[in-house]
């Protein structure tokens, strides 16, 4: 059985501290300080799902090295799997810091491919996407990117994979 969480609450609109929240849901919503004092072993969701018998996995479409966000996500958010193997990704945007945004679709169905592979069928991962994020721009375009036009291009695909175009990347 596949969920992919469409709403949820994380309390804030950075990317960061929503994160923390996410990964820290075990233990509600604390307060923005307390996002980054150590929490209670309990707190972190994706050890609880371990403990559950899931395997973990961490996936996003941008290197996470911008304001050290994979770091938090790490320190703050307990968050300890590999992030999944980048090389190779097709470039969809460029970040407001002219690192590469790659392209979702491309990221998910490396992901589906190795879901396929593992024999644990109970996995949880965690993806952090950027295409929407203020200051993306289209390789080779200094201007940001439109936020309508990103926002097709980018979000109006149907990820489930009863789709037939979940695994070619090249429909839009």
């Amino acid at each position: 059985m596949t969920f992919l969480f469409k709403h949820f609450n994380s309390g804030t609109s950075y990317s960061g501290p929503a994160a923390i929240r996410l990964l820290r849901a075990s233990c509600g919503q604390p307060s923005h300080t307390r996002l980054y004092q150590p929490a209670d072993n309990e707190c972190y969701l994706f050890d609880n799902l371990a403990k559950l018998g899931f395997t973990q996995h961490l996936m996003m479409d941008h290197n996470g090295e911008f304001g050290g966000f994979l770091k938090e996500v790490r320190e703050n958010g307990g968050m300890q799997s590999e992030l999944m193997n980048q090389s190779g990704l097709p470039t969809a945007l460029l970040s407001f810091d002219g690192s590469p945004v790659y392209d979702d679709l491309a990221v998910l169905n490396r992901w589906l491919t190795g879901e396929e592979r593992e024999a644990n069928s109970r996995s949880a991962t965690f993806f952090n996407l950027l295409p929407l994020h203020d200051g993306n721009h289209f390789p080779g375009v200094s201007k940001t990117a439109d936020y309508i036009k990103s926002a097709r291009r980018n979000c109006s695909m149907n990820w489930t994979p009863s789709s037939p175009n979940w695994r070619n990347p090249g429909v839009r």
